[in-house]
């Protein structure tokens, strides 16, 4: 698998595929000069800030457009990792000649695998990935509750401490299997990639289930190819407030996490009457932000040769 950035000059990176639970993004971050691609901290509902000029682009939209098997302005999240077979970056005038006004920001193009790898040979591939993350705040330490009560603060009897209570050890699972090949003039590739990430916050997780089938024949000594496809994607995840890590930075450690003394007001947690100064649990608890989202693309291409620098091609995509 190939990383080709285009500009002035061409730069060929390979892919590194060691790694399962990668996102698309991850697959070129840090290796194509001029594309910035973060995300802060570890949500896995967090998209990634993706810049094709740096960090110098002002008050507009600096998003590259993507393109997906010749098809542009499709949703990253529409595609798993594993079944990227090559990535093209194309920047200034080499994007606009070929995508017009929408490649203003830059075009990142994602080619996917079509067929096995040997002519005449069936591949299968199964693999599997799990890892785990925990929270490192190497230099912020909250003050324990006999800190806090030397220097004044008020003391509600608990020795609690908020970051331990907010947090987890979160898992990360991803599990893939594929079977392709190519035999004369056919070809043919079946995937299917899960993945489930959790996040440090006890509550945050993302599961997504990736399938994809792609099918080609060439005709006419070569000069027609006609590609079909079909991706199946499905995606939930659940996310909590933001501001949980802000109040367990702050809130008070000799604060208990539960109290029943105001439990059809505020439930079994203990409160302060404190404008914005939220107990941490009690936010993570009783908000949930979620969604389940499933999608099926369709498409379809044909190419033929008219002469031997001409060829024409039709396409046609259905989301």
């Amino acid at each position: 698998s190939v990383i080709q950035y285009l500009a002035s000059k061409n730069i060929n990176i390979s892919l590194d595929a060691s790694n399962p639970n990668l996102t698309p993004w991850q697959l070129i971050q840090g290796r194509v000069p001029g594309l910035s691609i973060t995300r802060v901290g570890n949500n896995p509902n967090a998209d990634f800030d993706v810049r094709m000029r740096g960090l110098s682009t002002i008050n507009s939209d600096a998003t590259p457009l993507i393109v997906i098997d010749g098809v542009a302005g499709m949703d990253i999240n529409q595609l798993d990792p594993n079944d990227v077979a090559s990535i093209t970056v194309l920047k200034d005038a080499a994007a606009a000649a070929i995508y017009g006004t929408r490649a203003a920001t830059g075009v990142v193009i994602f080619n996917t695998l079509k067929k096995g790898s040997v002519n005449g040979v069936t591949d299968i591939s199964i693999g599997s990935y799990v890892g785990v993350d925990n929270y490192v705040l190497p230099n912020v330490r909250n003050l324990t509750a006999n800190e806090y009560i030397a220097r004044g603060g008020t003391d509600y009897g608990a020795n609690t401490d908020w970051i331990e209570e907010v947090t987890e050890t979160a898992i990360s699972k991803a599990a893939n299997a594929s079977v392709g090949g190519a035999f004369g003039n056919a070809h043919f590739r079946a995937s299917a990639n899960w993945r489930s990430n959790q996040g440090i916050v006890e509550g945050v997780e993302n599961e997504r289930l990736n399938t994809r089938l792609s099918l080609g024949h060439s005709l006419v000594n070569g000069r027609l190819r006609v590609d079909a496809s079909a991706a199946v994607n499905s995606s939930e995840y659940s996310d909590k407030a933001s501001d949980v890590f802000t109040y367990a930075m702050i809130y008070n450690p000799t604060a208990p996490v539960y109290a029943y003394d105001r439990l059809a007001e505020l439930g079994p947690y203990f409160q302060q009457d404190l404008y914005d100064f939220y107990n941490p649990i009690a936010l993570r608890d009783q908000q949930l932000f979620g969604g389940k989202r499933e999608d099926l693309l369709v498409s379809f291409r044909g190419e033929f040769d008219l002469f031997h620098n001409l060829t024409t091609s039709l396409v046609y995509t259905q989301n």
